[in-house]
């Protein structure tokens, strides 16, 4: 046990040795308990750096060195990036090129103090395709900490009435304070309302959810459309909005429940399924 970090800056020098020989460099093992409890390890970029500051270079360095430290610890290739200092400000196109051949497909805690670099929708919380690479999803972040609860609380509001997602994060080391740990605990009493996910497994529903189509088939006597579900895989509890309530709804010939104008279905991969609402009579 040691309490460096409660007197130590999380930016203190690296004494590049091992957890052995530096007690308080204890991320190594901790690798390990993150694995076992199956839990997402994904990149901050290795060496901590302004993204809009360095070169396309730079970050295929970044990107390999970080890949060299992960592999011996059978850490995947990450396929998100959280950057540091809300940097992603000044990116040039050939950099964010870099990222998606590198198999980044989100990003977050992006820029949001100047609104011509604000790629991250904070007013509904919407999971945006970044403009000239849209097969990176951004997803908005809310850095919490015992001043910004109130902030943090009202974008879980809005986030939960859009549909939209959140990012809720704070440095490792401040969640050891009382008032950290009770803004915690206030957040995740709220998860109930929500998908609790990693960012790679939200930006990928919604990366899914762009390859659905729906086709109208027939408005009358009943309403008949086809969803078309071209991904690989099966998508899960797939939320439609109904045009209106009706009076019985059959997927594929089978009857299923009716809910108000929502219809959730399952629907397995590179499948069209005939949808028909009924009509009351």
């Amino acid at each position: 046990p040691t309490d460096y970090w409660t007197t130590t800056p999380w930016f203190a020098p690296d004494p590049h040795t091992d957890e052995a020989t530096d007690p308080a460099w204890y991320f190594g093992s901790q690798i390990k308990t993150l694995q076992r409890a199956e839990q997402d390890i994904q990149s901050h970029t290795f060496a901590h750096f302004d993204g809009g500051l360095v070169t396309p270079d730079d970050w295929r360095a970044d990107f390999r060195a970080w890949r060299d430290v992960a592999a011996p610890m059978n850490v995947a290739p990450a396929t998100s990036i959280a950057f540091p200092w809300s940097s992603s400000a000044g990116m040039r196109w050939d950099s964010w090129q870099v990222l998606v051949e590198q198999g980044i497909r989100s990003i977050t805690r992006t820029n949001w103090n100047q609104e011509r670099f604000r790629i991250a929708d904070r007013e509904r919380y919407a999971v945006r395709a970044l403009p000239g690479h849209p097969t990176i999803s951004v997803v908005a972040d809310e850095y919490l900490t015992p001043q910004s609860l109130d902030t943090v609380r009202q974008g879980l509001q809005r986030a939960q009435l859009n549909e939209g997602a959140i990012d809720v994060w704070s440095h490792t080391e401040e969640v050891a304070t009382p008032q950290q740990q009770a803004g915690w605990a206030e957040v995740v009493n709220q998860s109930d309302a929500f998908w609790v996910a990693s960012v790679p497994d939200i930006a990928d529903w919604q990366h899914a959810v762009r390859n659905v189509r729906v086709e109208l088939k027939a408005e009358s006597p009943d309403y008949t459309f086809r969803v078309v579900n071209d991904n690989a895989h099966t998508l899960d509890r797939l939320t439609l909005q109904l045009p209106f309530v009706p009076e019985r709804i059959t997927v594929d010939g089978r009857s299923v429940p009716v809910s108000d104008t929502h219809l959730i279905m399952t629907i397995p991969g590179q499948h069209t399924a005939e949808v028909i609402l009924w009509r009351a009579s």
